[in-house]
């Protein structure tokens, strides 16, 4: 059925909020494989607790190197037993219901992806639900067969890593593997892993609660391996290259390229830094009309969110202002949750 990998780094805080809602799933036939990271913390007693509680649901692997969250998934992954996985981060949690509804969809329309909606968490009570902004064509093309034009879409209209379910032997098959020893490894997998399914199945409901949690990799502020996200993008690439896909999917790598090297990284670095490196934009623009000197003329430029197309023009001709934007509605969100 499904094997659910939590990669764990000094997450002693909340880590047994997150097994205990795994523990819970209505789904009975899954296994949890936790990996502790080297955590230098009291993580590895937490796992090994509960694998003792639960000796036929959890398996504990423990690496003495840290590897990063992607070269601890690698290691959950070729575990892993069961048809398809899922992923989840150890400081936050699922639904009771989350794994059976996706597993249940899974089987029944025979698709090797399917999605939800997820949470917005900043504790055990306060939290909002994010919808995905593509959910109409989402449901439109859900555990239907996927035309080549359908599935490129995808690599800039699915969410995240942990609001999915993957086949595994599609992984395993393709040598689809997490990047080790790198931050933002997770839009190299799911982008990568997109490409190769044939059915894709979308649930639009909230299964999954993400914590925002400040001291995790992407909430921490002004570190370095943010940009990450930038070295990422540019091995997406190069292996869209060698696995002779980059011109069968051109369009859509064109606009992922877009949202997620250009525009989610300027967008990271006016909330993650206190200082943002301007001219970190500059060079991250030079370098989009470098590889993608005319990605206005893509064809699904005008199929992504006006606010989106804001943040183009703005990012290319305003970037002070967007700074300003975002300075702003961070006020508002902190406001708002807490």
């Amino acid at each position: 059925m499904v094997s659910v990998i939590v990669p764990v780094f000094n997450s002693e805080k909340f880590l047994s909020r997150c097994i205990q809602s795994l523990v819970c799933q209505t789904l009975k036939n899954i296994e949890i494989i936790l990996i502790n990271d080297a955590s230098t913390d009291s993580s590895l007693d937490i796992i090994k607790s509960f694998e003792n509680k639960y000796p036929g649901k959890i398996k504990s692997i423990n690496s003495e190197i840290n590897l990063r969250q992607g070269g601890a998934r690698n290691l959950g992954i070729k575990a892993a037993k069961w048809e398809y996985l899922a992923f989840v981060d150890s400081d936050d949690w699922i639904g009771p219901d989350m794994l059976l509804i996706l597993y249940e969809n899974a089987k029944r329309t025979d698709s090797d992806m399917v999605g939800c909606d997820y949470f917005l968490a900043v504790s055990n009570k306060n939290f909002h639900p994010l919808n995905n902004k593509y959910s109409k064509h989402l449901l439109k093309i859900s555990g239907k067969d996927l035309r080549e034009n359908e599935k490129e879409r995808l690599l800039f209209m699915v969410s995240g890593l942990w609001c999915h379910l993957y086949r595994r032997s599609i992984i395993i098959k393709n040598d689809i593997f997490f990047i080790e020893n790198m931050a933002y490894e997770d839009n190299h997998f799911v982008r990568l892993y997109t490409l190769y399914i044939k059915k894709y199945y979308f649930i639009q409901k909230p299964l999954y609660f993400y914590f925002k949690n400040p001291n995790s990799t992407t909430n921490k502020k002004n570190q370095s391996y943010h940009f990450d996200r930038i070295l990422i993008e540019r091995k997406k690439i190069e292996d869209y290259k060698s696995r002779d896909i980059f011109n069968r999917y051109k369009n859509g790598i064109e606009l992922d390229f877009l949202l997620t090297f250009y525009i989610n990284t300027v967008v990271m670095i006016f909330t993650i830094f206190d200082d943002p490196p301007l001219k970190k934009i500059k060079d991250l623009k030079s370098e989009l009309c470098k590889i993608f000197p005319e990605y206005k003329k893509n064809p699904y430029y005008t199929t992504i969110p006006t606010k989106d197309r804001v943040k183009v023009f703005l990012a290319e001709k305003f970037p002070h202002i967007l700074k300003i934007i975002y300075k702003i509605k961070q006020l508002i969100n902190s406001k708002k949750f807490y």
